[in-house]
């Protein structure tokens, strides 16, 4: 908390005729500092004039514990005195009494007013007389406050509110001064302006006309004042008007208006201009253009076909070079991706192998085998990654064929619900259940636990936090639903329809590790298998995938599973 004062100073011993100086007491007091604070470095300079030294001390209390308003007060108990001081000029505010030694009432207030008109005035009265306080107020005081009846708080307020009205009013005169001089000069600048200029108050009645817009119209500005002004009035619209002079010659003006103020109301200024030789003019070019138009409507018909003829060539090589441009950054993100995703189980591997090679001697059994299985895992997913490689590589997807067979898929999801369960954290939860009257279900149990693993996996991958992994199996109509359901981080809307596409990933993934081909592989299984996939999801709620397939497999066993590769967007 900032340290301030409020310091009290009286006047000399000689300006109160005392026989020895007084020292000017000073009040120390804290508190916070007022984000507006005067211009003094010592705050609000306070003059009081009062002879009642009771009131005196209770205005010095109050101003003491007065928070936010630091302040030094000068108290005299003239008005002689109070002159003194209002005369260097230092006082931002006056507290006076009506009645004191060397004048009492209402001229107490007028003489300091007259002489210190722009120094903002509080009366302190103890007279609750409410006629003396509008007088006072309507004379030209900021405030009437009567003794005993206020406290800190207001009589605070009234200081801060008087300056600020005093400050606002003598900007108020100096703006209307200011005003008052430049309609001075806006009119001597319309009479003597070179363009005519008419001014019509908001009924359209003329109210001047300057002596360049007597000479264009052709009439005295006597004549038309107070006649109705028979022109547009909006405002920035450019008007032209026909005027017809008195040897018979038609004068042709442009218009224009703008919205003024004119004798404190609403008004509009028309600028009229003398455009006949422009006019003239414009037509002998208007012609001129219209030959030349003619002439090059001519040579365009003969260049429209070339340029059709190039537009075709311009097409073309625009096709080929886009699809140039998408197949190279589709290989470039290619490249990154696998390039990344292989790094981190390689320089694992590696890392393990170091270990043992130079440490298997050291080390006890559990050591070792640790970094063996850490080296099997990541063999197993680098083996992954190439399968998933491979299934969209055309050279080896042709290659694979649909192997069909019966399958009873609630004891074949269980089993694979178990054997991902055994090799994630307790912090996810996997679920698995089943709803209906299961018939015989056909399709290639390896591309079925491909895809489901697929599914499971991410949806295990994209739930960093944890929490509910359900695979619920249902049979409706002939269909066989499966629908993956998680509570990880979801997806934006704006990724969902990309994802379907090979190396697609959402774009608030993070460091999240993949190369983005599991739902492509997904939707490879479910096209082959004719069936459906729709996918939602909420950022922040969770994801869920419904995969729709038919119980019965229409391909023959051992027909061989269509390629599915992203196509660059044409």
């Amino acid at each position: 908390m900032s340290s301030t004062y409020l310091r009290i100073t009286s006047p000399s011993a000689e300006q109160q005729n005392f026989p020895t100086p007084v020292p000017a007491p000073v009040i120390y007091f804290k508190n916070k500092l007022s984000t507006n604070r005067p211009d003094h470095p010592d705050g609000t300079q306070i003059l009081l004039i009062e002879d009642d030294i009771q009131d005196v001390e209770l205005i010095k209390a109050l101003l003491k514990k007065a928070k936010h308003f630091p302040a030094t007060l000068t108290h005299v108990e003239t008005l002689e005195q109070g002159f003194e001081y209002l005369r260097q000029g230092k006082i931002d505010i006056v507290l006076c009494d009506l009645f004191l030694p060397d004048q009492q009432g209402l001229e107490t207030f007028c003489e300091i007013y007259a002489q210190f008109p722009e120094v903002p005035i509080i009366i302190l009265s103890g007279l609750t007389d409410e006629n003396l306080a509008i007088e006072t107020l309507q004379q030209g005081a900021q405030d009437y406050l009567v003794k005993g009846e206020f406290d800190r708080n207001l009589l605070v307020r009234a200081m801060r509110y008087g300056m600020e009205r005093q400050r606002l009013l003598l900007a108020l005169k100096g703006q209307t001064e200011a005003l008052r001089v430049s309609e001075e000069q806006f009119r001597t600048m319309i009479i003597r302006n070179a363009d005519g200029v008419v001014i019509i108050d908001h009924n359209r009645v003329i109210q001047f006309v300057n002596p360049a817009a007597e000479s264009l119209m052709n009439c005295k500005a006597e004549k038309l004042q107070g006649e109705l002004w028979c022109g547009s009035l909006v405002v920035g619209e450019t008007t032209e008007l026909d005027i017809r002079s008195s040897y018979g010659k038609i004068v042709i003006a442009e218009i224009q208006l703008v919205e003024i103020q004119w004798e404190g109301k609403k008004a509009y200024m028309a600028s009229l201009r003398d455009i006949t030789t422009r006019k003239e003019l414009e037509i002998a070019q208007k012609q001129l253009n219209d030959e030349l138009e003619r002439r090059v409507k001519e040579r365009t018909v003969e260049l429209r076909v070339a340029n059709a003829q190039l537009q075709v060539l311009e097409i073309k090589l625009r096709q080929s070079l886009m699809k140039e441009k998408e197949l190279n950054n589709f290989k470039s993100r290619i490249i990154s991706s696998i390039s990344h995703e292989y790094r981190t189980p390689l320089t694992t591997i590696s890392s393990s192998a170091a270990i043992l090679e130079r440490y298997c001697h050291k080390m006890d059994m559990n050591p070792q085998v640790k970094h063996c299985r850490r080296i099997q895992s990541m063999v197993q997913h680098l083996t992954g990654l190439v399968d998933d490689v491979l299934f969209l590589n055309k050279p080896e997807c042709d290659q694979l064929y649909l192997q069909v067979e019966p399958i009873d898929l609630v004891r074949f999801c269980s089993k694979l619900v178990d054997e991902i369960k055994s090799k994630t954290t307790d912090k996810h939860q996997l679920l698995f259940s089943h709803e209906g009257d299961f018939k015989e279900f056909t399709s290639d149990p390896k591309l079925l636990r491909q895809m489901l693993t697929n599914l499971l996996s991410n949806a295990i991958k994209y739930s960093p936090q944890g929490g509910k992994i359900e695979l619920n199996l249902k049979y409706n109509n002939n269909q066989v639903i499966l629908e993956v359901t998680d509570e990880g981080i979801g997806i934006p809307k704006h990724d969902q329809g990309e994802l379907f596409n090979s190396f697609s990933r959402g774009s608030n993934i993070g460091s999240i590790a993949g190369i983005g081909l599991g739902l492509s592989i997904v939707k490879s299984y479910v096209e082959q298998h004719q069936g459906k996939i729709a996918m939602e999801s909420e950022i922040g709620v969770g994801t869920s995938v419904r995969v729709s397939l038919p119980c019965k497999h229409s391909a023959v066993s051992g027909r061989p599973l269509a390629t599915l590769r992203e196509q660059p967007s044409a």
